[in-house]
């Protein structure tokens, strides 16, 4: 009966507690989500060329949320724009890791509201990039 006792204690515990391995558990902000993602994560991009891929990155999937600038990716986001799409949108963090020689995937976390009018905080999403004649450009999955 004590083992049960003590058992039932210890799930009740790591219920409440965030499991430390999981980059979007507990209350931290924006910068130490991350710092943590990039620690998680490491990259071996040069800082600014990490940067310019994220925010490329991330203008991609603020127009695939929200519909504002899909035409800016005809390739990446073909068809109508969609009637009701994502507000409130904002990258939170992201991190570009190389994955071939032309490519790198871009993980991005993100918040905002959903078309039913959830909010939504540390979505994660990721948008792969090929590097071609005419620059960085995101690839369809």
């Amino acid at each position: 009966m004590l083992r049960i006792i003590v058992l039932a204690l210890v799930l009740t515990n790591v219920s409440t507690v965030p499991d430390e391995r999981d980059l979007l558990a507990g209350p931290i902000s924006d910068a130490q989500l991350g710092e943590l993602l990039h620690q998680q994560s490491p990259t071996i991009l040069a800082p600014a060329l990490e940067h310019q891929l994220v925010t490329l990155a991330g203008s991609a999937l603020l127009a695939d949320l929200t519909g504002h600038g899909r035409e800016h990716f005809p390739d990446y986001l073909p068809g109508p724009r969609p009637l009701r799409g994502h507000t409130a949108v904002r990258i939170q963090t992201g991190v570009a890791r190389q994955v071939s020689g032309s490519g790198v995937e871009v993980l991005l976390v993100w918040a905002g509201t959903d078309p039913a009018g959830d909010q939504l905080e540390r979505q994660h999403t990721t948008v792969r990039l090929d590097y071609g004649p005419y620059g960085w450009r995101p690839v369809a999955p």
